[in-house]
């Protein structure tokens, strides 16, 4: 004969454990709106930099600069300073960090480093 097993008691879920710590759960949720409201000033800061930085790369429109740089008539070296200005962006852009901490938050900058690469090459191109 073998004996009977017994399974335990299933455990209470994430829900009942929390709900049943009413004073708890109100402390935690005041210590992440806190954590929350800390940090907002330093992502609006770390925002401001990549925009303050690198805005007129995504927000000129090429084509149309382009135009009004074939009606200048400018001479080749103007036009060779331009490519070398945007292949030193690109090395800058490169050369920031991929990506940042902020406490609790983790901020993945290597998506907007890619696109401003490829603004770069465009320019470049």
């Amino acid at each position: 004969n073998r004996p009977e097993l017994t399974r335990p008691a299933p455990l209470p879920s994430f829900y009942e454990i929390i709900s049943s710590d009413e004073d708890t759960t109100l402390k935690t949720i005041v210590q992440i709106t806190t954590g929350i409201t800390s940090i907002v000033e330093k992502v609006q800061h770390f925002l401001n930099y990549w925009e303050k930085k690198y805005k007129h790369m995504w927000d000129q429109d090429k084509e149309a600069y382009i135009r009004r740089y074939e009606k200048a008539r400018k001479p080749l070296s103007a036009f060779d300073a331009d490519i070398s200005k945007y292949l030193e962006l690109q090395d800058e852009v490169l050369s920031e960090d991929s990506s940042t901490n902020m406490r609790f938050l983790h901020v993945d900058c290597a998506p907007l480093k890619q696109a401003l690469v490829g603004h770069c090459e465009a320019w470049v191109a």
